[in-house]
């Protein structure tokens, strides 16, 4: 009974790890492209106005 409870203990664990790791990649992935296309329509905006 006591290795059952110890092995949904870790498989849950692990599920968690993995639901953190791609929640966090996919929130820097975001950051990264809005940051990206924020430079590029800061850079236009530039050519623009000169």
């Amino acid at each position: 009974m006591k290795k059952k409870l110890i092995e949904k203990i870790k498989r849950s664990a692990i599920k968690g790890r993995l639901g953190d790791f791609t929640c966090n990649f996919i929130a820097v992935v975001l950051g990264i492209a809005i940051t990206f296309v924020g430079s590029d329509m800061i850079q236009e905006h530039n050519k623009k106005k000169r």
